[in-house]
């Protein structure tokens, strides 16, 4: 009976060691895909974007709501860089010096004022590690292809993706993700 019991105590040790995942090690393909369905997150990161056009490194904080969401970009020493609202019609841009521009397509908004094509419609959906479900994308090893958008999952954390590399033509976006809340 003592034998019977060990081993119970061994295999249920053991059975509870591999049902924990480790997301470190796990490929995007992988991922715990709960974090790809959430409606409400909070992201906080860095995001360094390389181009023709010019460089930039920037903190954000991204809060996201099922009907509207919130970026905040801050460049050295946390001073704020842009400010964007949005739901489903709109979204609104606020510089420092408190200019204020609306527009339909945050994507289209951004590359007007601040002179980068940012995919920031479809990144609420590469930062969670999955693509976005609108669009069609080829798998890789370590990422995907979506929208002309190449997307690398460099680092994984127990929370979601750490470190993501998008590109595309000249444009370089590097992600860190420093805190995720939901």
């Amino acid at each position: 009976m003592a034998r019977v019991v060990a081993a119970l105590l061994v295999t249920l040790a053991l059975a509870s060691c591999t049902s924990q995942r480790d997301l470190s090690q796990e490929s995007p393909g992988n991922i715990n895909l709960t974090l790809g369905s959430l409606s409400s997150w909070q992201l906080r990161g860095k995001i360094g974007v390389r181009s023709d056009h010019g460089n930039a490194n920037l903190s954000f904080v991204w809060d996201q709501s099922p009907d509207s969401y919130n970026i905040s970009l801050t460049g050295t020493l946390g001073v704020m860089i842009a400010q964007l609202n949005g739901d489903a019609d709109e979204v609104m841009l606020t510089l420092p010096d408190g200019n204020e521009y609306r527009s339909t397509r945050i994507d289209d908004l951004l590359e007007i004022q601040l002179g980068y094509q940012l995919p920031v419609s479809l990144l609420q959906y590469w930062v969670r590690g999955v693509p976005d479900p609108r669009f069609e994308h080829e798998t890789t090893v370590d990422g995907f292809y979506q929208q002309g958008w190449r997307v690398e999952f460099l680092q994984f954390s127990p929370k979601g993706p750490r470190k993501i590399r998008v590109q595309q033509a000249d444009v370089k976006l590097r992600l860190v993700a420093l805190e995720w809340v939901y």
